[in-house]
């Protein structure tokens, strides 16, 4: 969004700058170009300058719901065009939760986890997750769901099998 206003604002700068300075050697047409990129640029430089400003992170309660079965696994997503496509695969937790709809599932990205122990009953808190600065919020208006599961001490199970053969 930032890069299209500063395109817009470098054209505007080279047609103005362009009919300002009219005489038989320039034309508008080449000025309001060269704005046009020069503008490009500067909206270029302003968004990578202020993404690459990493700024803290609001993190406000979305939703609470209690868990009833939690499993790791892997997702796979692909994609093809005509002859050509990708296939990737990421680990994700799956799990089942109830709410007033009735019993349901859902498949997160487990980077966007925290697995937290308790003696609770087990549960998922939901975040959103902004920017807390209002103007890395205007920028890049990005809203990220991150997730906490609380479970039993002992519910994470390690095994290892080494098969020689």
């Amino acid at each position: 969004m930032i890069i299209l206003i500063g395109i817009i604002v470098g054209i505007l700068i080279g047609v103005l700058h362009a009919f300002l300075s009219w005489d038989c050697y320039s034309s508008p047409f080449i000025e309001g170009f060269i704005g046009g990129v020069v503008g490009l640029g500067l909206g270029a430089l302003i968004f990578v300058i202020a993404c690459a400003i990493d700024g803290p992170e609001d993190y406000k309660l979305d939703e609470t719901f209690e868990i009833q079965a939690l499993n790791d696994a892997t997702g796979y997503s692909s994609s093809c065009y005509l002859f050509s496509g990708y296939s990737e695969s990421k680990p994700v937790y799956r799990f089942i939760y109830q709410d007033e709809l009735g019993i349901r599932t859902n498949e997160v990205n487990a980077k966007n986890t925290a697995i937290i122990y308790t003696d609770e009953q087990p549960k998922v808190e939901v975040y959103d997750v902004k920017f807390a600065n209002p103007v890395h919020r205007f920028l890049a208006p990005i809203s990220v769901k991150f997730y906490k599961f609380y479970i039993p001490e002992g519910a994470i199970k390690t095994e290892y099998t080494i098969d020689l053969q």
